[in-house]
Parts: structure tokens; C-alpha cells; sequence
């Protein structure tokens, strides 16, 4: 037997290449290579998610030493190993992917309608239609434009500037870079109708026509960073092309000598003439030519040279020089470089030279054999112009330049047929439509919650932070956990969208010169969502321009020294192990130290790591948390928009129609014994182990709070000795009036169900409220929604003196008088809009 060692990079930059190697150790000899004659090495890429752990598949490699690239979908799992096996001997290696510092497009993949990679020498024709994916890495949630362009450039390289006028899609379709790291669209090839006439209006240098294919790629570009990547080709059969008729030469055919001027001529007049970039590097090499420093810091100089390496002060036609540029670094980088002619007093469009270069050291990279041409000093020749010309150069950093494969279309191509199975085709395109209101044109994530002026003032507030409207409603989603409850105060009395507390309060106070208080009695609480959202874009200010990912945004809430981390995965936010600092009195002193300790144990919902032993929360676990929210996001957008001026009014009766059985509803946290048990409140097999059923929902309710009708009504049955319930009330109520009320509340405890056997079946529905110590309806009496129908008590099985946890008992049935156990109920907690339980205050109660 042997050991098998694995060597390499335990951490792993997403998108960078790690090699990985094997030694072995034979009977107690170290070998640092292994035997000629050695078994088969097998290396293998394991994965652990919510199953277990499981190959990755295609992955498998052989060989002494292998590489692996980790993509940003590796960030998603709980742990990561490479397994090597050779013969009966097995070696394993964990890893921990760590996120790229900076952002990039590794790949740019075209596939066929179906999802699926087009074999190699496919010809495609111009009725299909070509999904797009960009490989991303660092670029969650971020826009990348898509643009397809036909190729004129010669061999498998694209030159932008033989292909400028080829662009095929006047508008660069736009793709959000998912969970996964990839964005995608999709290009309808029968919807640009000016493809052919594009793509044969140009020819590659030397072609005579451009043949019966036409060479198309996609370029995927981060908006906002100036990233760019571009596909292989893809070959589609040009419709107009007629091959060339055969014959045969003859012996003394002459060669025509009328021939037109090539396209490069400096006779052919110049049209839309290319200009140097707005925020690129340029550096003179003559006195008057102008000078822009790097906006990026990482181009330092770039000037002509010599064979040895000498700055040229002047030059002259004819001599062959070098460019030598300074950078920092920048090794693995994609760059253009260009050389252009100014005029004394402006910026000319003589675009003299250009090429893209990868740069292959970190500081210094020389580009040789540049011939300064007769050609280069004649393009220049505009009138006013003297004996010598102004150059500089420009160079442009390109970040990733990523070239996808070559697929051939043609119109006698075998079309693709559509996957009946679930496939990315049923990605649709955008059309066309009439702009109307802003907040119907946002699509706003969670937008169902909002009325249009409060969707309004959220993409407004968005603007001034420049910052995701979708960011601001999902953390404000996660911090009232989907209630959207403006009046939320949780035991730590941070009030609510945002939960904002004491210190911030008073923080905004004296920034803003207000005059709000948060918690149980402040001011906060009692504000409409639109009064509220101005003090949330208060609170958000200082972090204007840190607010740029998904993370960071929400790290400015729970967190705020922490935000502009969020990319830093491993940055610990919370830890209970952390040592407090006191004063001279033996106090704690409550700062960011003692914050970050006593955080960790209010925030379970962050605890991703499977346990608690490290007792920390990581930045990681806290992204994950809030993608969770954005995602669900995304499923309530707004679908019904009637943007009138009085929609305010309309949606607040609309908001207003459901009214919960007791004001601030909370689940009870404790049984009858006083115990702490708030599974055994909730609706479903959640008592004495998962044997016993509970057939409603136990709201807490000290002895006389007012219990109100949730929906208009009318009164069908009245008890004053219900049994278990005691006094009892059931009000029918219009189904479709139940079911616009529905929440999105999701499972909570163990053995908590959504409804029992047989509800549904009728179109009926009734709320039946039990425990009343008092009715104050009749029977048949006509209720509306908010009308108080009694007060919460003691009655039935709550009778007893010792009992500790006043409730309302509260069900929904689709029966007058339901079944036993669960059946003919439904879960009330997708209807009541349960707020976070006060823990003090319901002990503090316990009569």
C-alpha cells in the first residue's frame, strides 16, 4: 500500500487555472515521482451538497499531474475534494474556491434552440434561433450585453476593426448574470432582417465573395465595467450567393488593369471614421499630441522604442519600432493597442495602427516590428496639415477576451428541431410595447406588495443611491421575513421595513435634523410605507456608491461597517468567541466588537455551515440568506398595473380588505405548561413528537384582546360550550375574498403542514375563532372585515387557572363544522400576517 499526496491550491481563484500534483510514498520511500509502471491515476472532483457528497461530472482526468478551473457555481456547495486513485491506493484533497477579486467573462458558448452544443462543422440557416450563455465569474446579479456580429476577419481571430460595420443587432440584447455565473439570451435569427444585406456587404482581405456561409460571433460585454468577450464563429449559409460559373483560363488572357482602388485607399472617402475611446490611456510622442492618464491606474506609460530599447524622440517613414508599455499588474491581460495622428488643436480619426495583445509579464511588455508606413503618414494628410505628424498612443484594457466557437448557417442547413422537454427555448424575447407607468415598466421584484406610488418611490430612492430597486425590496422581504409590515418591532425593538433601531434613529435625526423614534412606542412604527420609505433612504445614504451587489446592499442594513465586503466570502460579520473590551468600571463597552459577538446568536437564519461549533457568520452565509429572498423576488413581481392618480386610495381598500383576527399577531411561543414549544401553535402533526395533530393555529392573546372578523361575512354558528373550544364563533366568508388574502408564508416547523385531507373540496370557506371569553355578534349577523366579534379568553381546555399561554385558537375550514383531526382545514398561517414573536412579552404574561 501506498500514500498518495496531492500538492496544489487549497483556495482557488474562481476562473483561474490550478495545476494539481500526485507523490507518492512506497513502503516507507518517498518517491517524488511516481513508477513508469505504476497503475492508472485517476483524479475525480467531488462535491457536497444538501444529499451528501457526489462526483462531478466530467471532471474525471489521468495523469501525474492534472489542472482543474473552478467555476463561480463551485461557490454554491458546502464543501469541495479532488479524490486521485491509483490502483487500490486513494489520496483526498479538500478545497475552498475563493471568489475572484475582480469581476470577468471566462467563455462565451453558442448553443442550438435546445440548450445543446452545435457539432463541429454544423451549418446552421437563417430561421434558427441561437441561445447565447456568458460564463461569468464575481458578476451575480450584474448586466452583460450581447451582440452579434458576422466575421470578415481572415483565420479564427476577430479584428473589431475589419468588423466594426458588422454588427447584426442595432440594440445589444441585455442577460443578468444568475446564481450560477452565467447569463444568457437569445438571438432570433429570422427577426434581423438586415443580416444578409450586413453580412455581404463586407469581404474578407483576398475573398471574392463571401461564399455560400456566412461566419458569425457573439461578443458579452459587462456593462458597466467595459469587460469584453467574444464567441467562436458560427457558419450560416448565405441565401443570395451564386457559386462562380467553371471555366477554364485561357492562354492569353490578360489581367484587367481598370481594376477599383482597394478599400484602404486614402482616395476612397472616409465614412464613419473611428475615434479614440473617452476614458482610455493615451500617451503623446510628440510635443503637441495630448496626454490621459489611466483611469484605471494599471496602464502607467506606453512610448515608441528601438531594437534596444531606447526612447525614440522622432522617428521617420520607413522605420521599424517597437511599443513599449508600463504596466501594473497586468500579466494575462487582454489589451488593444493603437496608434493614432492628432492634429494640433483637436483629435483627428486617423486610426493608423491597432492590435490586441495579451500582455505576458506584470510590468513590462514591448510589441515589436511596427513599421511606421508610407501608408500610416499618407492616411494622416488633411488639409492644414504640415510636413510632420502628431502620434500617440492608445491603449485599452479589455480585462477578458474570450473568442466562442465557429458554427456555419446555411439555407439549405438541417434545421433544428424543437425539445418537447423543458428547455432554456422558452426563454422569450422582449417585445415591443407601449411604455406606460415607471412601476409597471420596472417589473419590480416583490412589487405585489407595493402600490404604483410606492413602487415609484422605491425606483426613485434606487436612482439617488444608484443602487438595485430589486436590492431594496428583497432586504426589506428578509427583514420583516415577507410581512412588508411597517409596524414590525422585533424583541430587540428594531422597527420596520428595514428593522432600523435606536442608535440609527437618532443617527438620521441628527443627519436630517428629523425627529423619529424606533421600537414598541416610537414614532417609526406608526408611519404608512410611503412616510416610511423616506427614512430608509436616510438611513441608506452614507453608503451611497458602496451599494453595488446584492451583499453589500444588505450588509449596509445588518452590518454597516462591513458593507463594500461583500465579495469577500470569508469575511467574518458575526462571532460569539470574540473577547469583549470593558472600561475602567468593569462594563462592556457596546462597540462594533460587542455587536459582531451578540449578533451571532440573534441571527440564526445566517447559520449555512451546518453547525454552530465555529460560532461565526460569514459573508458568505449571510449572501446566500438574501439571494434566497431575491429569488423569490422575482415570483411577485406586480402582473395587474391600473396606474390611475387615485391608485393609493384604491389599493389601500384593496390591502385593507383582510384584517387579522387580533392586531400585531403572534404566533404562541409557549404550551399550557409554560413550556417553550412554538411548533406545537403551529397547524399540522407538531405535538408530542409528531403524533398528535393541532387543527388551527395559536395566536397569543392575553385575556380580553379584542378578536376581530378577517373578511366580510356573515355569522353561522355561535357555542357558548364548543367543547375543547369553548366559546366558539364561525363566520362564512366569499372564497375568492379568502383567496386573494393568501400570503407567501412558508413551512416553518417540524410537522407543520398546508392543509388536511379533503379541503378544497368544497367552494365554501368559514374562519372559526375558539377560547372567546366574551361574543359580541349574533347569529346571522352581517359582519365586515375589522368588526370586533369578541375578546380572547379562557374557555374550553383553556379553562384551567394554571394554564400559562392565553391564545386565540383560529382555523380555516372549507366545512361549517369540519372533521376530525386536520381534515377539511387549511393552514391559517398563509392568511394571518404573523409578526416576530416578542419572547419578554409573552413570558411576562404567563396568567
Amino acid at each position: 500500500m501506498a500514500k498518495l499526496i496531492i500538492t496544489g491550491n487549497t483556495k482557488p481563484i474562481v476562473g483561474n487555472t490550478e495545476m494539481y500534483l500526485l507523490s507518492a510514498f512506497d513502503n516507507l520511500m518517498t518517491s517524488n515521482a511516481l513508477l513508469s509502471l505504476s497503475p492508472k491515476i485517476q483524479w475525480n472532483l467531488h462535491v457536497q451538497d444538501k444529499k451528501g457528497w457526489r462526483i462531478a461530472k466530467g471532471n474525471t482526468k489521468e495523469g501525474e499531474h492534472i489542472t482543474y478551473k473552478f467555476t463561480h457555481k463551485s461557490l454554491q456547495y458546502k464543501s469541495l475534494k479532488i479524490v486521485v486513485t491509483r490502483g487500490k491506493d486513494k489520496g483526498e484533497f479538500y478545497i475552498k474556491p475563493q471568489e475572484a477579486e475582480e469581476p470577468k467573462i471566462t467563455r462565451v458558448d453558442i448553443l442550438d434552440i435546445n440548450g445543446q452544443r452545435l457539432p463541429k462543422g454544423k451549418r446552421l440557416h437563417y430561421t434558427e434561433t441561437l441561445i447565447v450563455k456568458a460564463h461569468c465569474v464575481g458578476m451575480f446579479g450584474q448586466k452583460v450585453s450581447f451582440t452579434l456580429w458576422e466575421d470578415d476577419a481572415i483565420g479564427k481571430g476577430h479584428d473589431p476593426v475589419i468588423n466594426m460595420m458588422n454588427r447584426i443587432n442595432p440594440m445589444p440584447l441585455i442577460g443578468e448574470v444568475d446564481h450560477q455565473g452565467i447569463a444568457r439570451v437569445v438571438f432570433r435569427l429570422p427577426s434581423y432582417t438586415m443580416a444578409v444585406q450586413i453580412a455581404n456587404a463586407g469581404l474578407a482581405k483576398g475573398d471574392r465573395s463571401e461564399g455560400n456561409t456566412h461566419e458569425y460571433y457573439v461578443t458579452a460585454e459587462l456593462v458597466s465595467k467595459h469587460i469584453l468577450v467574444a464567441s467562436p464563429n458560427v457558419n450560416v449559409v448565405n441565401p443570395t450567393h451564386l457559386p462562380d460559373p467553371i471555366k477554364k483560363p485561357k492562354p492569353d488572357e490578360v489581367k484587367s488593369t481598370s481594376a477599383k482602388p482597394p478599400v484602404n485607399s486614402p482616395h476612397k472617402e472616409k465614412i464613419n471614421k473611428p475615434k479614440p475611446k473617452e476614458e482610455t490611456a493615451k500617451f503623446p510622442q510628440s510635443p503637441a499630441a495630448k496626454k490621459q492618464a489611466d483611469p484605471e491606474g494599471k496602464i502607467l506609460s506606453a512610448e515608441f522604442t528601438d531594437g534596444t530599447g531606447k526612447t525614440l524622440e522622432n522617428a521617420k517613414t520607413g522605420d521599424v519600432v517597437s511599443i513599449k508599455m508600463v504596466t501594473q499588474n497586468m500579466k494575462g491581460k487582454n489589451v488593444i493597442v493603437r496608434i493614432w495622428e492628432e492634429d494640433f488643436s483637436r483629435y483627428s480619426n486617423d486610426l493608423l495602427y491597432e492590435k490586441t495583445v495579451t500582455l505576458r509579464y506584470h510590468t513590462s511588455n514591448v510589441i515589436n516590428n511596427v513599421k511606421l508606413t508610407r501608408l500610416m503618414y499618407t492616411k494622416s494628410n488633411e488639409w492644414g496639415e504640415g510636413s510632420e505628424r502628431e502620434y500617440f498612443i492608445e491603449v485599452e484594457h479589455l480585462n477578458t477576451s474570450v473568442t466562442s466557437q465557429v458554427i456555419p448557417v446555411s439555407a439549405d442547413g438541417e434545421h433544428v428541431e424543437v425539445d418537447g422537454n423543458d428547455s432554456v427555448a422558452v426563454i422569450k424575447e422582449k417585445r415591443e410595447e407601449k411604455k406606460g407607468c415607471i412601476c409597471e415598466e420596472s417589473k419590480l421584484y416583490w412589487g405585489k406588495y407595493f402600490t404604483c406610488l410606492e413602487r415609484k418611490k422605491i425606483i426613485e430612492i434606487s436612482k439617488r443611491l444608484l443602487c438595485d430597486p430589486n436590492h431594496l425590496t428583497s432586504a426589506i422581504a428578509l427583514e420583516t421575513m415577507g410581512t412588508f409590515n411597517t409596524a414590525l418591532v422585533n424583541p430587540l425593538e428594531y422597527t420596520g421595513l428595514i428593522q432600523i433601531g435606536y442608535d440609527a434613529a437618532k443617527d438620521i435625526n441628527r443627519r436630517k435634523g428629523t425627529n423619529i423614534t424606533a421600537g414598541r412606542n416610537g414614532n417609526l412604527k406608526k408611519m404608512s410605507k410611503m412616510e416610511q420609505l423616506t427614512y430608509v433612504e436616510y438611513y441608506l445614504e452614507p453608503y451611497k456608491g458602496k451599494l453595488n451587489t446584492l451583499a453589500d446592499f444588505y450588509l449596509a442594513i445588518l452590518m454597516p461597517v462591513d458593507c463594500g465586503k461583500g465579495s469577500i466570502r470569508d469575511h467574518v460579520v458575526f462571532d460569539k468567541n470574540l473577547k469583549l473590551d470593558y472600561n475602567s468600571r468593569g462594563e462592556v463597552i457596546k462597540n462594533t466588537k460587542w455587536v459582531r459577538k451578540n449578533a451571532y446568536s440573534k441571527n440564526p437564519v445566517f447559520h449555512k455551515e451546518g453547525n454552530d461549533e465555529e460560532g461565526k457568520t460569514y459573508v458568505w452565509e449571510i449572501a446566500r440568506e438574501i439571494e434566497i429572498w431575491y429569488k423569490k423576488g422575482e415570483a411577485n413581481k406586480e402582473s395587474i398595473f391600473s396606474c390611475q392618480k387615485n391608485i393609493e386610495v384604491k389599493e389601500e381598500k384593496k390591502a385593507s380588505k383582510w384584517h387579522d383576527p387580533i392586531d400585531d399577531p403572534e404566533i404562541t411561543l409557549f404550551n399550557f405548561n409554560g413550556d417553550y414549544n412554538p411548533t406545537g401553535s403551529s397547524f399540522g402533526l407538531v405535538r408530542n413528537g409528531g403524533k398528535k395533530k393541532h387543527q388551527g393555529l395559536d395566536i397569543f392573546a392575553p385575556k380580553g384582546t379584542p378578536v376581530k372578523a378577517c373578511l366580510d361575512g356573515t355569522v353561522v354558528l355561535i357555542s357558548e360550550n364548543a367543547g375543547a373550544f369553548g366559546r366558539f364563533v364561525v363566520i362564512e366568508v366569499n372564497k375568492t375574498d379568502l383567496d386573494k388574502s393568501r400570503n407567501n408564508y412558508e413551512l416553518e416547523y417540524k410537522g407543520e403542514k398546508d392543509k388536511g385531507p379533503g379541503f378544497g373540496d368544497s367552494e365554501k370557506r368559514f374562519l372559526r375563532y375558539g377560547h372567546l371569553s366574551e361574543i359580541k355578534v349574533e347569529d346571522k349577523q352581517k359582519v365586515t372585515a375589522g368588526m370586533e366579534i369578541g375578546k380572547s379568553g379562557n374557555s374550553g381546555n383553556a379553562s384551567k387557572q394554571s394554564i400559562k399561554a392565553r391564545h386565540l385558537h383560529f382555523e380555516i375550514t372549507d366545512a361549517k363544522t369540519a372533521g376530525d383531526g386536520l381534515n377539511n382545514r387549511e393552514n391559517p398561517a398563509f392568511y394571518v400576517r404573523l409578526k416576530t414573536p416578542n419572547r419578554n412579552r409573552q413570558e411576562n404574561n404567563k396568567k
